[in-house]
């Protein structure tokens, strides 16, 4: 019970989150109270292949400043953070930005530059009191935390009872930014941040689905063609229900490099093939005899409007891609669950890192069923004559 508490805790305290090209931009920080060399991370999303990825970058802080450079061709929201996990979100742009901050007032910090930060700081202001409540709070339960890990037996229930009334306490205030988020959103609907605010809202998933969704489309046409309403289109629809893991749901889409180096996406074969599913692994004994089934599936179905995507659990790529050309599975795609870029950046979205997790795959060898409109319409563990036998009726 306390590892799902601080797990709680440490959700809410984390996701509060020169050249000449024209696309540079370069963030100059000035802070006070910090310690020398302590190292400042910024962590921004970007797309590379049609996924979206986390890029962290770091600095260290050397007499009271610290510098990032990079390259975006348009504002991107962005999260500055520390070690123990004080963290601003920002946003980027193609400009010369500067920064003051405070490192215990981190919430309080003032940005200059670019076309968006007025933006910014009148949303900040809405909030500020509840921005200074939310972090002095998360400090005493981080503090309470620790002293509960330190404390001998005696006091850890007494402690324990501290630690979770401060972290009632913290989901209170978050409630009431976001309320203070959706108003601010509602009454600025054309401000260029606003798809972000929307898809901070959604990242919580402490207002509705269906609400946040609905905002989303009220935006004006170029705020959901930007960066920032690339990203609300993708979260507000990831909290929306509209996808799920049961027969009848819209299967979640996911986008990943196959072992050819093709880009595969689910919602490209909407409209116009049956997609099945198969997860397996390498290291997958169960999984391994059932391949040749799988295979037969494919030379079957496939002329008759199948197309079947192969998706392991492996974690090493090497062993992985072996095992593809040792069983002969280059006849369709074969992509990774999980996978990181070839500079080690994670997908930004966490619920699209693992599409095992996406379409809740407990055990395999397991195959999932897609009809032409994009709906999960089986599920089973092994492929027997019965399954066989769906597929076919559901192909006529």
């Amino acid at each position: 019970m306390m590892k799902f508490l601080v797990k709680i805790v440490l959700l809410y305290i984390t996701v509060s989150c020169t050249n000449t090209n024209n696309n540079s931009f370069s963030l100059v920080g000035r802070i006070t109270d910090s310690s020398e060399s302590e190292s400042v991370y910024l962590s921004y999303p970007v797309l590379k292949n049609g996924i979206w990825y986390e890029q962290i970058d770091t600095a260290k802080i050397v007499d009271g400043k610290f510098r990032f450079d990079g390259e975006f061709s348009e504002t991107t929201p962005a999260c500055l953070f520390f070690d123990d996990m004080d963290d601003v979100t920002l946003y980027l742009e193609p400009a010369k930005l500067r920064l003051r901050m405070d490192r215990f007032r981190p919430y309080a910090y003032e940005l200059s530059g670019g076309n968006v930060q007025n933006e910014n700081a009148e949303y900040r202001n809405v909030l500020a009191e509840r921005l200074k409540l939310a972090y002095e709070t998360q400090r005493v339960a981080h503090e309470q935390n620790m002293q509960w890990l330190e404390a001998d037996e005696r006091n850890k229930d007494s402690l324990w009872t501290q630690f979770y009334g401060t972290v009632q306490t913290l989901k209170r205030i978050l409630a009431a930014q976001d309320s203070l988020r959706l108003n601010f959103i509602t009454e600025h609907m054309d401000y260029a941040i606003t798809p972000h605010l929307l898809y901070l809202c959604s990242k919580m998933q402490r207002i509705g689905g269906q609400t946040l969704r609905g905002l989303y489309e009220r935006l004006p046409e170029n705020s959901r063609n930007s960066v920032m309403g690339q990203l609300a289109e993708i979260q507000t629809g990831l909290h929306s229900g509209s996808t799920g893991w049961n027969v009848g749901d819209t299967a979640p889409d996911f986008c990943r490099i196959d072992a050819a180096g093709n880009r595969i996406r689910l919602s490209d074969y909407r409209d116009k093939s049956f997609v099945l599913l198969d997860f397996w692994a390498s290291w997958c004994g169960p999984c391994l005899r059932e391949l040749p089934k799988v295979k037969e599936l494919h030379a079957q179905f496939g002329p008759r409007g199948l197309q079947l995507i192969g998706i392991s659990s492996d974690d090493d790529r090497d062993r992985w891609l072996e095992a593809v050309a040792a069983h002969g599975l280059t006849v369709y795609p074969q992509i990774l669950a999980a996978e990181p870029d070839s500079e080690g950046r994670r997908p930004f979205f966490a619920e699209q890192a693992d599409i095992s997790g996406q379409y809740e795959i407990m055990s395999i060898p397991f195959c999932v069923l897609i009809d032409k409109e994009g709906r999960i319409v089986a599920r089973w563990q092994h492929t027997e004559q019965e399954q066989l036998a769906r597929i076919s009726e559901i192909m006529e």
